[in-house]
């Protein structure tokens, strides 16, 4: 009787160290990926300096690099001079149309001048949004003024607005050769050396954000079902191994579902055993918040 008791008990013993180890299992496998951002020159000419090195953090709207704007000033002197020009030519021309155009320049060199930063700050966007406000009612106002003048000056404005067009756009140029940084992150690569020539959109450097990393896994037709984009979830990735203690030991996270693939693959070759790549799973992204652990290429499991 008293075998039979210890039996049953071992026999109990052992499943429930069973079930705490497979509801330890992993649900998913993958490994992290950054969002990356190629850096492309919007400008042709020669890359002056580059002031950022290879690994190093930089952020969102921070200088990288620039191109020589050395002839793309001197046409704006030259467009100058020809406004000035101009200007003492026509002397009956009003002030309020020189204005205007002067405020419109304005505008849309600040707008330009922070249009890398916009989409990740809310105080940059609500200033974007407050800029082109401003451009829109300036652009109005110097339509209504024209609709009061006679032929002579709508003539006369014509030729002015000619040459603030070229200005503008020559400072959009000049503003462009400083090449910026369109979000926060760390510079994985650097295309292009000092001194060599680039073209327009050619690639210059390579960033990535590294705060928030994604975890690609591998889901099985029977585990979509009971998954859904906006779920919170459990990732967990190997933690460092003490001195004198083999026992593997991982280190967990929150993470949230935002992406499921909508098409079944393979199970890629690095995650499954070779009998088990045969089957057809579905890829999901977790979006985690980085610590500086994770690493890019770093393998981990998800728990959903």
């Amino acid at each position: 009787m008293r075998r039979q008791i210890k039996f049953v008990a071992i026999l109990l013993l052992v499943i429930v160290v069973c079930s705490c180890g497979k509801n330890k299992r992993a649900d998913a496998y993958g490994s992290f990926e950054a969002e990356e951002i190629i850096l492309s020159s919007q400008i042709d000419g020669q890359l002056l300096d580059f002031v950022v090195k290879q690994g190093e953090r930089v952020e969102e709207g921070e200088y990288i690099a620039s191109i020589d704007s050395t002839q793309l000033v001197f046409q704006r002197i030259q467009v100058n001079v020809q406004l000035e020009a101009l200007k003492a030519q026509y002397t009956i021309m009003p002030k309020k149309f020189i204005q205007l155009e002067d405020s419109l320049m304005e505008v849309e060199n600040e707008i330009w001048s922070i249009t890398n930063k916009a989409n990740g700050n809310q105080e940059v966007r609500e200033l974007m949004d407050s800029l082109i406000s401003q451009k829109e009612d300036i652009e109005k106002a110097i339509s209504d003024w024209k609709d009061d003048q006679s032929a002579q000056v709508k003539v006369m404005s014509a030729q002015f607005e000619q040459l603030y067009i070229q200005l503008r756009q020559l400072n959009n140029a000049i503003i462009k050769c400083r090449l910026k940084s369109p979000k926060t992150g760390v510079l994985l690569a650097q295309y292009v050396n000092q001194y060599e020539l680039v073209g327009k959109g050619y690639p210059v450097a390579k960033i990535a954000d590294i705060d928030n990393m994604t975890l690609k896994a591998y889901v099985s037709e029977k585990q979509l079902s009971s998954i859904q984009l906006g779920q919170k979830c459990t990732v967990r990735v190997d933690k460092e191994k003490k001195k004198g203690k083999d026992k593997k030991k991982l280190k967990t996270y929150e993470g949230v579902i935002y992406w499921i693939s909508d098409q079944s693959e393979f199970t890629p070759k690095m995650i499954q055993t070779k009998d088990e790549r045969v089957n057809l799973v579905y890829a999901v992204k977790v979006r985690v918040k980085n610590d500086s652990s994770i690493k890019i290429g770093m393998p981990g499991e998800v728990k959903f």
